[in-house]
Parts: structure tokens; C-alpha cells; sequence
């Protein structure tokens, strides 16, 4: 349901760009779709790890923590992260790595085609 989805959004946007698509299981629209899923976790993926490091950072600053101790959802994703260990941030980067990998692959398959 979400890719049918996604594909009739991919297929509005084009037609709106002037690209001429017919058919909502067209090989663009399913190669806009999978670059944008892939976009999506690639910047999730980077957004987390970045996160990681501030958050490792800031756990160091004595001042930052007392002003951030006012605030209960904030100190518990701290702890959250606190919790978390590297191996994770290891397994995020290479989930970040593959993704890449693969959007990168899909493009150039596309491209060699044509």
C-alpha cells in the first residue's frame, strides 16, 4: 500500500516537472521511489549517528547537562543513547554504507541501460 502510494506521488510530481508517464509501475517511477526510500534511510542513518557523537559530546559538559536536567524527555533520550553501545553505531554506519552502496548501483544500472 505505501509503494502504491509512493508511486502515485512520484507519478504526480513527474507529470507536474513535465516528464510524460503513463503507467503508475513505470521502471522511473519505481527508480524514483527506490532512490527516495533509499534517500530516506541514508539520512536517517546519518541523523542517528550524528545524534550518537553529540550526545557522547555533550554527556562530557558539566554546564550543558545541569541546563539540560531540567528537561525529563531530553535527559531520557540521553539515556537512551548513554545505553547504546559502539557496536551499534558500527552496525549503523555499515546499514548507512550499504544503502549508499545500493542507490548508487541502482543509478548507475539505470544509466548504463540508457
Amino acid at each position: 500500500m505505501f509503494i502504491y502510494y509512493m508511486n502515485t506521488v512520484i507519478l504526480n510530481i513527474l507529470n507536474f516537472l513535465g516528464v510524460s508517464v503513463n503507467e503508475i509501475n513505470s521502471p522511473i517511477v519505481n527508480l524514483c521511489v527506490a532512490n527516495f526510500i533509499f534517500s530516506i534511510v541514508s539520512l536517517l542513518c546519518v541523523l542517528n549517528i550524528i545524534i550518537y557523537l553529540v550526545i557522547l559530546y555533550v554527556n562530557d559538559r558539566v554546564e550543558i547537562m545541569s541546563l539540560i536536567s531540567k528537561y525529563r524527555f531530553i535527559v531520557k533520550l540521553f539515556d537512551l543513547y548513554k545505553k547504546t553501545g559502539i557496536i551499534y553505531l558500527v552496525f549503523e554506519f555499515i546499514f548507512l554504507l550499504v544503502a549508499i552502496g545500493y542507490t548508487i548501483s541502482l543509478n548507475y544500472s539505470v544509466l548504463s541501460v540508457s
